[in-house]
């Protein structure tokens, strides 16, 4: 009984360490870009509301391209 409360306490501990930095890169990759145009932003609004509560092994790489797709948006809309 003893060996598996250490084996739950440990699983816990990790948890808990890994938390803040997975958070802390979600909040990274979105916060890096600033938007200069109104389509844009709004791209960028997109992105964040749709994949803020994706649970997938995935999520991180359709965030990154959706983000990527605004950075383009936002490239073509300032040279017009």
């Amino acid at each position: 009984m003893r060996i598996l409360a250490r084996i739950k306490s440990f699983k816990l501990t990790a948890a808990m360490c890994l938390l803040p930095i997975v958070l802390s890169s979600c909040a990274a990759a979105s916060a890096a870009f600033v938007p200069n145009t109104m389509a844009a932003a709004r791209c960028k609004r997109d992105c964040t509301s749709t994949y803020h509560s994706c649970r997938l092994a995935n999520c991180d790489a359709s965030f990154a391209s959706c983000m990527g797709y605004c950075i383009d948006i936002d490239r073509i809309a300032s040279r017009k």
